[in-house]
């Protein structure tokens, strides 16, 4: 049987109670509060850097842009016709197509101008009816007219049929077609391939 050379006399009530918070622990716990707190510090900054750079990068982006396009609104500005310009493009084009109206007429089909107004008075003069007196021939760009006199209604038509197979009105249309027969039976006819020119007759 072993023997006791100790003996402890306190009770447990007796001893000292252990410390929860200690100075080491304090000191210790302040400093991860420390690290934590500075690490979340340039975690924060760092972000915001970031942020920021983006930012400066997005308005220069934006600034590079709207430049650009004040420099292309200028440039079509600059490229518009003045109303001058178009005013005068617009005369040249109408003065355009009346000289090819002209040029089509001369060069048709029909011939009556390039073949010369003497052409036309010989091919008149071949088809001369007796009973048709012409007092005006008018020939332009737009058509062709005639006024004159016949001894009777009937005389006009038959004239005109004889000119079938002619140059001078071979598939000629007519838009007005007048007789009017004065006091003494004599028939006023005015023929004409455009109305205008059958009124100012």
């Amino acid at each position: 049987m072993p023997v006791k050379h100790k003996i402890n006399l306190l009770q447990a009530e007796l001893y000292p109670k252990k410390v929860l918070l200690t100075l080491n622990k304090v000191v210790g716990l302040w400093v991860i509060m420390c690290i934590v707190m500075l690490s979340w510090v340039l975690i924060t900054q760092s972000t915001f850097n970031q942020t920021v750079s983006e930012h400066r990068s997005l308005t220069q982006l934006k600034n590079q842009k709207q430049t650009f396009s004040e420099q292309l609104q200028k440039q079509l500005a600059e490229k518009q016709a003045s109303p001058m310009l178009l005013r005068e493009l617009e005369s040249k084009k109408q003065l355009l197509a009346r000289k090819s109206a002209l040029l089509a007429k001369l060069t048709g089909s029909k011939q009556v101008f390039s073949s010369g107004f003497v052409t036309t008075l010989n091919d008149l003069s071949t088809r001369h009816n007796q009973n048709i007196t012409l007092k005006t021939i008018s020939i332009n760009d737009t058509g062709i007219a005639f006024t004159g006199l016949a001894k009777s209604p009937k005389d006009v038509p038959t004239w005109l049929n004889g000119f079938g197979k002619s140059s001078l009105l071979s598939g000629e249309e007519f838009m007005t077609f007048e007789l009017v027969q004065n006091a003494q039976g004599i028939t006023n006819f005015v023929v004409s391939s455009t109305a205008a020119e059958a009124v100012s007759q």
